[in-house]
């Protein structure tokens, strides 16, 4: 996998350091952007898909206070449209809800649902082109 960008909205901080020191070790030149609010991460989506200049891969928490991963969805489907097929979105999360499961199972615009945290091994999962995942280089 080259270079990418990923943008990561939760909102637990910690969990977006983890994520964002993750996969700037194992992806080197990927940036990462985290949000712990929603509307700053939908504008940034919009801007990542008017002008895709590299690949855009989406964590989204599901668990949310004020507005959960499926309205965040729902937000993306409204405002982003047929544009949206140029950002790749798993839903990172701790829920074992099997319904959840379902529904992202199922949803169009869901490539992969993850447990957290957001691990070495679940990120090489993902995206396999990453031959090694070294935290020390």
């Amino acid at each position: 996998m080259g270079k990418a960008e990923f943008i990561v909205i939760d909102d637990d901080p910690i969990n977006n350091i983890i994520c964002q020191k993750l996969i700037e070790l194992a992806l080197p030149g990927s940036r990462v952007i985290t949000f712990t609010d929603v509307r700053p991460a939908l504008s940034k989506l919009a801007e990542s898909v008017a002008s895709p200049s590299q690949k855009s891969i989406l964590f989204l928490d599901i668990n949310m206070p004020e507005c959960t991963g499926w309205d965040v969805l729902e937000q993306i489907e409204h405002s982003l449209g047929a544009q949206i097929h140029t950002i790749d979105i798993y839903l990172l999360t701790t829920s074992l809800d099997r319904e959840d499961m379902h529904l992202a199972k199922n949803h169009r615009l869901i490539a992969g649902f993850v447990s957290k945290p957001l691990t070495r091994a679940r990120l090489q999962a993902l995206f396999p082109a990453i031959e090694t995942i070294n935290p020390l280089n």
